[in-house]
Formats: structure tokens, C-alpha cells, sequence
């Protein structure tokens, strides 16, 4: 009887290890895929903050909210459902005080045309990145002789494919030479790349193309976004450099 009694024991005890096993590998697991899609904005959980500049546009009166690309919206949503938390998002309301962005992470949402976070970063970084973000007189990126521009169904009425550049630099901003912060810039030709460019930059599979090149370093990336005619996105990495 007593060897059926430890057999029942034992069996016991290797079911509630079998489950605790079970539950540690999944808590990993998810661990994982979460740091497989954040890896590239790692450095934000330094310190808990990260300041989004999104691109604004003035209403139809002069006492009217500014207004913001949906896209971008859609996007903060996505970023803040990955992150959860551990992250504290606070959004510019100032664009014109840069002063207050010198200690700061930024994710700038949108091209220097509506965004002027985005712009005053493009001009202090121009130098360093081996590419031209052009919005006028048309909307092209443009690589030594290789050019990036939309395209358009052939009655001009729907973007298919929009193409967007995502920089990860130095705050521009910072006129401290130590500071660790970071500035992440994601640029679309139309507000469609915008959008695919946070995708992208939490996609597993291009992060990781992306982190074999560069790990924790800066960077500068081209990115395709494909637009079905349900305006569902699918996004490709181009082109990727170290800066």
C-alpha cells in the first residue's frame, strides 16, 4: 500500500512541475516575441519615456484644434499596445519648444512638411544620412541613383504603394555630448508610410533583418508598404545602413 501511496505522491509532484514548467516557458515565451518586435526601440526603457511628435495641420478657424493624421494615431495605438506600461507616452503639445525635448527619447511620426520636430531633426542629421527625403516638388526618397516614389492606380484615386524611412540617431535636440538619448524618426512619402513604418519597426521578422545589421546601434532604413484596395498594409524592408 505505502508503494502505491508514493507512487500517487509522485505522480502528484511531476504534474504541479510539468505545469509550473509549462507556465515559466510560456511567460518566457511571450517575453520573447515582445522583445522580437520592441528590440529596436529598446533603448527607451532606459527611462521610461518616450515624447511623440506628431505631424500637426491648422483647422478651418483660427480658434480650432490642430489637426493630426489618423494614420499616426493608429499607429501610437499599435506602439502602446506593445509596449503597455512599462512605457510613458507623453505627446508634444508644444512642436515650437524643442528646448524641452534635450533629455528626452522622441518617436517622430510624419515628414518635415506638417511636422517641424521632424524637419529641425532632418536638418541637424542631413548630413549624416546617405539618403534625401523629398516631399517637394514631388515625393521621392533618393539613394546615390536609386529612387523611391509612390504609386498610384491608374485613375489616380488610391495610393498601392507608398514608400517611408525610419532613422534611429542621437537626439539632435540635446546639447549634451554623453546623453544616451535617442530620436526615432519614421517618415512617410504619404501618411500610408507613416503608418507602415511603426509596423515595420515592430515587425519580428524585419526588426530582426534589421538587428543583424546593426544591433543596438543607429540606423537608417527604406521601407516599401504595399496598400491593398481594403487599405490593409504589408510592409518590406529595402534598404538598411548603419550611421
Amino acid at each position: 500500500m505505502s508503494g502505491v501511496i508514493v507512487d500517487i505522491v509522485i505522480n502528484i509532484i511531476a504534474s504541479i512541475l510539468y505545469f509550473v514548467l509549462g507556465v515559466v516557458s510560456l511567460y518566457f515565451l511571450r517575453k520573447l516575441r515582445a522583445w522580437s518586435k520592441t528590440r529596436l526601440i529598446s533603448t527607451i526603457y532606459n527611462d521610461k519615456t518616450l515624447v511623440i511628435a506628431l505631424t500637426t495641420r491648422n483647422g478651418p478657424f483660427s480658434q480650432s484644434t490642430p489637426r493630426v493624421s489618423f494614420a499616426e494615431v493608429d499607429a501610437i495605438i499599435n506602439l502602446k499596445a506593445l509596449v503597455g506600461n512599462k512605457i510613458h507616452i507623453d505627446l508634444l503639445k508644444h512642436p515650437h519648444e524643442t528646448t524641452i525635448l534635450s533629455e528626452k527619447n522622441i518617436l517622430s511620426l510624419g515628414g518635415p512638411l506638417a511636422n517641424l520636430t521632424a524637419a529641425q531633426a532632418l536638418e541637424s542629421l542631413k548630413h549624416r544620412l546617405p539618403f534625401v527625403f523629398q516631399v517637394e516638388p514631388s515625393r521621392k526618397i533618393v539613394i546615390a541613383e536609386r529612387v523611391y516614389a509612390p504609386v498610384y492606380s491608374k485613375d489616380g484615386d488610391r495610393i498601392i504603394q507608398d514608400y517611408a524611412v525610419i532613422i534611429k540617431a542621437e537626439n539632435p535636440f540635446t546639447e549634451i555630448e554623453s546623453t544616451s538619448k535617442k530620436i526615432f524618426m519614421m517618415m512617410g512619402l504619404h501618411g500610408y508610410g507613416t503608418r507602415g513604418a511603426v509596423l515595420a519597426m515592430t515587425d519580428a521578422i524585419i526588426s530582426k533583418e534589421i538587428w543583424r545589421k546593426v544591433n543596438t546601434g543607429n540606423f537608417s532604413a527604406v521601407i516599401r508598404i504595399d496598400i491593398d484596395k481594403n487599405q490593409r498594409l504589408s510592409v518590406f524592408l529595402e534598404e538598411v545602413w548603419g550611421t
